[in-house]
């Protein structure tokens, strides 16, 4: 009986670090996510910008 309490305890403690892991994981996707959006942008502007320097350059 106190096995099977204790096998279940160990079971439960595995599937909660399990969850919290994967949380974890879910949320660095996340971020990585957004930093990649917002670098996405940077570069958009900078191609510009190197655009418009370019054109100024050449006239």
């Amino acid at each position: 009986m106190l096995k099977n309490l204790f096998y279940r305890l160990i079971l439960i403690i595995i599937i909660i670090s399990s969850v919290l892991a994967i949380s974890r994981q879910v949320s660095i996707l996340l971020s990585a996510k957004t930093t990649i959006r917002d670098l996405e942008a940077k570069i958009s502007r900078l191609e510009k910008q190197n655009q418009q320097l370019e054109k100024a350059i050449g006239q």
